[in-house]
């Protein structure tokens, strides 16, 4: 036998009997692409029995999933002309909803969005999610959800970059990533963050590995969580859980049972070329109201619920980009200042200027006339685009 293997050997037994020991749940650990603190050592967390799904379930979520034969969204038929008595608006959507979330912090959670990480899992239970370009020409994705506590499993969670803390400032929502970049670390520490870190942070039964994923995919790609695993780790950190009632909103919704459709131009398909190598395109449907979304000229889906995603309004915001001169490749995105965009709702776009201040600041969306853009209830994509790209964008 060969003697490198011989002395291998001891070191690859005592790793297995380390796993059995811990139940067989992979260690919570970093990858290659990120960078940690060397503060903080990494922890272990083993897969909470409340949160994860029974063995015999955990195959649903890695399947791919069949096509689907609806797009989740809010239906216009569905949606009221005036408040239900007993209801309240939600502060994401500005749709009906039975609990009152007018004051409560949502949560926005990072996702893994390259083909090897394929398929994601909850992703369809994003109020709000945003699409922006890192390093490789890939993209990642932030979903923004006030009601965290009830989401089931979703992931893959993967790490942070330091403009989606910017992006988290929209909402005073809480970050929940998985390890991180130098700058996002930077700007974590410098900026008192709330955030549940999956790398380098103890949160127990906040996150684990995948075990079906683990045997099909790298590591990095099966770090997953769950509402109730949220819920615990934001109880532990003991975070604030609540919005100061002066915290600006985002978006100025139109009145319930009014719709505003821009005028300026056609957009029953939308494709947005982020990178040569990554694109979103949205298709219109007209009987839905809904915009289905595509990966890479593919339905985008959900494998929780076999649905493709789907939004009732689109924001694309073009912001400078250049890529840090430290050979990492990441992105050195330009989210302070203002700049153009657009604005799509029922088959129709019309252009938009945004502008913020400060990184925590709220960013403000303002017509082409400078006048508060008004937005339509529901949900919302939003895709940070490089302005060199912005005569790339189709509108068809």
């Amino acid at each position: 036998m060969n003697k490198k293997l011989l002395l291998l050997l001891p070191i690859l037994v005592c790793l297995l009997l380390a796993s059995c020991q811990n139940g067989g749940s992979a260690p919570v650990s970093g990858t290659e692409s990120d960078t940690y603190p060397a503060s903080l050592e990494v922890e272990t967390t083993a897969a909470p029995e409340t949160s994860v799904p029974a063995p015999e379930t955990s195959a649903e979520v890695v399947t791919e999933p069949a096509l689907p034969e609806s797009t989740e969204g809010t239906p216009a038929e569905t949606r009221p002309s005036s408040m239900p008595e007993g209801m309240f608006e939600h502060p994401l959507t500005g749709m009906p909803c039975e609990t009152d979330f007018s004051l409560s912090r949502p949560v926005g959670i990072m996702i893994n969005n390259i083909p090897d990480a394929m398929p994601q899992v909850g992703v369809s239970k994003a109020d709000i999610m945003y699409e922006c370009l890192v390093e490789g020409g890939f993209t990642r994705l932030m979903m923004v959800v006030s009601d965290y506590a009830n989401l089931d499993v979703v992931g893959s969670v993967r790490s942070s970059r330091d403009y989606y803390l910017d992006m988290c400032a929209n909402h005073d929502a809480i970050y929940v990533h998985a390890g991180g970049s130098p700058m996002a670390y930077k700007g974590i520490r410098e900026r008192f963050i709330n955030n549940l870190d999956g790398v380098n942070m103890y949160t127990p039964d906040t996150f684990y590995r995948d075990a079906e994923r683990m045997k099909t995919m790298s590591l990095e790609h099966t770090l997953m969580t769950t509402g109730k695993g949220i819920v615990s780790g934001i109880k532990f950190k003991n975070y604030r859980t609540e919005k100061p009632a002066d915290y600006p909103a985002m978006f100025n919704f139109t009145d319930l049972g009014s719709e505003r459709t821009p005028e300026a131009m056609n957009a029953e398909s939308i494709t947005i070329p982020y990178s040569f190598i990554q694109t979103s395109s949205f298709v219109y449907d007209a009987e839905k109201k809904l915009y289905a979304k595509n990966y890479n000229g593919e339905p985008h889906l959900d494998s929780a619920n076999g649905e493709q995603l789907a939004y009732d309004n689109l924001l694309l915001i073009f912001c400078n980009q250049t890529v840090y001169t430290d050979g990492s490749g990441r992105i050195d995105l330009e989210y302070i200042g203002g700049g153009e965009g657009y604005y799509v709702y029922g088959g129709k776009a019309e252009p938009i200027k945004w502008h913020r201040y400060d990184r925590d600041a709220v960013m403000e969306l303002k017509a082409a006339d400078d006048s508060p853009l008004t937005v339509n209830r529901g949900k919302t994509f939003i895709a940070i685009v490089n302005t060199a790209m912005e005569g790339s964008v189709k509108f068809e």
